[in-house]
């Protein structure tokens, strides 16, 4: 997640004190963040119609999804 928001990652313990020093000084923008939010909303949207095996309300919600990462686009 901190690396979608191009924020510091902390891969060692002994980063945490640095990683907190940078973070301090950067925000990260609320439209990236509501976007993630969505993304995950949509995913979650679609597992529960595949776990429900399309038997659910949200199976005509999950059409037109962009779950694929940009990279692929």
């Amino acid at each position: 997640l901190a690396a979608r928001l191009d924020q510091p990652v902390v891969r060692d313990a002994g980063q945490i004190a640095d990683a907190v020093r940078t973070a301090t000084g950067t925000g990260v923008p609320h439209d990236r963040v509501d976007a993630l939010r969505a993304t995950a909303a949509a995913g979650f949207r679609l597992l529960r119609v595949l776990l429900a095996r399309g038997r659910s309300d949200e199976v005509f919600d999950v059409e037109g999804l962009a779950l694929e990462p940009s990279a692929w686009r």
